[in-house]
């Protein structure tokens, strides 16, 4: 099961919190699991 998260084209700034342990290499690719914190939702 592959769990993600779809941005709007004009979702140009955000954050990813990552979990480092969850995080895994595999070639030249980078797999992790976090989540997007959109920067709407962390201007206060």
């Amino acid at each position: 099961m592959t769990n993600q998260t779809d941005l709007a084209g004009n979702e140009q700034e955000f954050v990813v919190e990552v979990n480092p342990t969850q995080s895994k290499v595999d070639g030249d690719q980078l797999q992790f699991y976090g989540t997007v914190l959109k920067k709407k939702n962390m201007e206060k």
